[in-house]
């Protein structure tokens, strides 16, 4: 049951349904949740699984360094800001 359940949500391009079928269903039977409920925690893996591939997806194509650290800031190139000023901006003193 289970295998042609996971082979249809594949299928339909479920993946998120796909992916915690079967941790929903042992979760079900053990609670003993309403099919309308179990079904309602099923759909909402799908929402969550395609939440979640939609912020990767722009994450990636907003081609965001990651590990960029004020440490690691080449003060050799001329950005128009002196290391006084930079370290005034790192220590948001600005801010008062």
């Amino acid at each position: 049951m289970i295998q042609s359940m996971r082979q249809i949500s594949h299928e339909l391009r479920l993946f998120g349904v796909h992916e915690g079928l079967e941790r929903r269903s042992e979760e079900s039977l053990h609670s003993g949740l309403s099919p309308l409920e179990y079904l309602r925690l099923v759909l909402e893996d799908e929402r969550l699984h395609r939440r979640q591939r939609t912020a990767k997806m722009l994450q990636t194509r907003a081609k965001f360094r990651s590990g960029a650290e004020l440490e690691d800031w080449d003060h050799a190139v001329d950005r128009g800001l002196s290391k006084p000023q930079f370290k005034d901006l790192a220590s948001l003193g600005f801010k008062t």
